[in-house]
């Protein structure tokens, strides 16, 4: 008997680790059956999805079609027809080319196939189960092919466990859709989900195309895009800077028609809009880069969506000088001569500070009527000695209070202060956070939900498969004080917005949330609270300063949790130095 541990995996069970790399979830099929499409020269595809692709996910075009030999040939491992050597991976023109993609889905999937040549009389069809072919034969069909695939993941229960609710999986779909959407817009294109259809797309411009898929107003939101070069041409369209969003959907990049993931390019785009952005906002842009394909290796990783160019650097310098000469161009930025050298464009200088808006300060406690106090220059270092109370910024202070916990310092975001011959640190924004998070939960405890109802509705700029993740999200929303109606042909309106934070950052927040899908349905509200707790931070225009009144405040909310360690994420929000921590500091 052999003492080997080492083995050959079953062929089932290889093609299911395999499938695990390129089919993660359904989308992944939606992208490569799409993608697969494109490389058979379709113009007219249609893409049909029930129950979010957990039921069916169907792609009928009008492409070349196949013989009934490659039809059964291309659910083979590593059967493709667009690499004979290695050196033809240096010359890619098609979206696939590793020959996984079809055995993968067939291997966790059920598969119905027919397709026909246009040289054929009759088409041809095939059936594969779990992998196993299990039919085939011939069939009465036009020019073209069908593919269905059926109950996903049917055989690997884990990985099926592992997909989010409907509205989730449906709106990575339609991120799927809209980028190979984006990238032939001389093709037409279909969408159903449920037996409804999302998006009818016919042959048009990229704007047109942009327009169709993000709504007629994106139109007079872009600036064009066109410089060409001996070895790479740009083209497309960027964002307005007052179109900028917190999160970066909107940004696609396509290096020879394909969707790609860049940092090089996105950094490049980041430093022409420098100066234009507020500090966490993020441009749009729909670029296209046309490359000769030596200059790129895309066989990175299984999605092909990851790319390096041979010349990282005169990529980051062409695409960087194109955007600003093209805001430049629109006066939005300074205009660019191209004949200066790419380094010399003006920008900020590294380390200069950005220029913010003035923060006016009020003190909502100032009395004309008392007598004026002069603060000593010293006054947050100073104790108070005098047993009697005196009055200080409006207010009038006893002599406990004096000798409670006064500031003695602020450095950045956090106030350092005394406390029971201690020295102890707060970040004045997490107790913002608490207070509000504690705030909210008491009003849906006592049913009282404030909401502030907007003057003029606002429309919600949400692609179609955004809707049903947002319906799903709608009672939590409510709960918040979003007040929003939905139209599955009109769209989402907004009516009204949570107290204390404004519209237009009402629908960014919301945007942010759409790709943060609950994982515990019990701690819905919980999950809500935090959101809201956070949004109304980073809206408030309200800072805390160095007054002792303002710091006092900050003590007495503290004292009134019994000196709370945490907030509702966990964060710490005091900490406390014991005197000997610190004499150790010394004698290291």
């Amino acid at each position: 008997m052999s003492d080997s541990i080492i083995r050959v995996l079953p062929e089932h069970l290889a093609n299911q680790i395999a499938a695990g790399e390129v089919v993660q979830r359904p989308s992944s099929v939606v992208k490569e059956l799409l993608e697969n499409a494109l490389d058979a020269e379709a113009s007219r595809i249609e893409l049909i999805v029930e129950e979010a692709g957990r039921a069916l996910i169907q792609l009928v075009d009008d492409g070349m079609g196949m013989s009934p030999e490659d039809l059964e040939m291309a659910f083979e491992r590593h059967a493709t027809s667009k690499l004979s050597r290695a050196d033809d991976l240096f010359a890619l023109r098609t979206m696939g080319f590793r020959g996984e993609a079809l055995a993968s889905i067939a291997s966790v999937a059920s598969i119905e196939a027919d397709s026909r040549r246009i040289q054929d009389e009759a088409g041809c069809f095939l059936k594969i189960e779990g992998g196993k072919k299990t039919d085939q034969g011939s069939v009465a069909r036009a020019v073209g092919t069908s593919i269905k695939v059926r109950n996903l993941f049917f055989n690997v229960p884990a990985r099926r466990a592992f997909l989010k609710s409907d509205a989730v999986e449906f709106r990575h779909i339609g991120d799927e859709f809209n980028r190979v959407a984006l990238s032939r817009p001389d093709r037409a294109f279909r969408l159903y989900h449920n037996k409804h259809i999302v998006h009818s797309l016919d042959p048009s411009g990229l704007r047109m195309r942009i327009s169709q898929l993000f709504g007629t107003a994106k139109d007079e939101q872009l600036v064009p895009v066109e410089e060409t070069t001996d070895w790479v041409s740009i083209s497309g369209f960027v964002g307005k800077p007052q179109t900028a969003k917190r999160s970066r959907g909107e940004q696609f990049l396509f290096v020879n028609k394909r969707f790609v993931k860049s940092s090089v390019v996105h950094s490049a785009i980041a430093s022409a809009f420098e100066g234009l952005l507020a500090d966490g906002y993020f441009p749009a842009y729909f670029l296209f880069l046309e490359i000769e394909p030596s200059k790129i290796d895309v066989n990175i990783h299984p999605t092909k969506t990851e790319i390096k160019f041979e010349d990282d650097a005169s990529v980051f310098r062409l695409v960087r000088v194109s955007v600003r000469h093209a805001l430049g161009r629109n006066n939005i930025a300074p205009s660019i001569d191209f004949e200066l050298d790419a380094n010399s464009f003006p920008s900020l200088a590294p380390g200069s500070p950005r220029p913010v808006a003035p923060n006016i300060r009020v003190n909502p406690n100032f009395n004309p009527f008392s007598e004026p106090q002069s603060p000593a220059p010293a006054q947050a270092m100073r104790y108070a000695t005098e047993p009697e109370p005196y009055f200080e910024n409006g207010r009038l202070w006893s002599a406990d209070e004096t000798r409670a916990s006064r500031a003695l310092l602020r450095i950045g975001e956090f106030v350092f202060f005394e406390r029971n011959n201690s020295l102890c640190a707060l970040e004045p924004a997490r107790i913002f956070f608490e207070r509000t998070f504690r705030t909210e939960m008491s009003r849906w405890e006592g049913g009282s939900i404030l909401s502030q109802q907007l003057l003029y509705p606002q429309e919600l700029p949400f692609r179609a498969a955004d809707l049903d993740r947002l319906a799903e999200m709608l009672p939590g929303l409510r709960m918040l004080g979003y007040d929003i109606d939905l139209d599955p042909k009109q769209g989402a309106v907004m009516q009204g917005t949570p107290t204390g934070i404004e519209a237009h950052e009402a629908a960014e927040f919301l945007e942010l949330w759409l790709d943060e899908p609950l994982h515990e349905p019990d701690s819905e509200r919980l999950w809500f609270g935090r959101k809201l707790a956070l949004a109304q931070r980073k809206s408030a225009s309200m800072h805390f300063g160095n007054s002792e009144l303002e710091l006092s405040e900050l003590m007495r909310v503290l004292e009134s949790w019994n000196w709370c360690e945490r907030d509702a994420l966990g964060r710490r929000m005091w900490v406390q130095f014991e005197p000997g921590e610190i004499s150790e500091q010394f004698e290291k």
